[in-house]
């Protein structure tokens, strides 16, 4: 799984929480360079999984070498910050960019 979204948004930190290296939500967030991976092994209805979160950072400089990593995404989570209402102004353009790394 991928998560994108705008820098600053709080990708890392659902990420981390989500793994449960963080337990309390940070604020402060944290800057990421390029790419972070987590696993976790969760079970559902009995069923066990390993899923690998993939935490793409939000800067342009990054968007030609995360857009790799998207094309081997089983799913894509699309994050923005609701009290940052220009955090979603970028969806358009993250659509595309999925849109052209899945034709691959």
């Amino acid at each position: 799984m991928a998560m994108v979204g705008e820098v600053g948004v709080g990708k890392s930190s659902l990420m981390m929480r989500f793994v449960g290296e963080i337990k309390v939500w940070d604020e402060a967030g944290f800057d990421l360079i390029g790419i972070d991976e987590k696993s976790k092994a969760i079970e559902v209805e009995g069923e066990k999984y390993q899923i690998t979160i993939r935490d793409t950072g939000g800067q342009e400089r990054y968007r030609n070498m995360t857009a790799l990593h998207y094309r081997k995404a089983q799913g894509i989570v699309l994050v923005f910050d609701i009290s940052q209402k220009s955090s979603l102004g970028g969806w358009g353009m993250w659509r595309i960019i999925l849109e052209i790394a899945s034709n691959y």
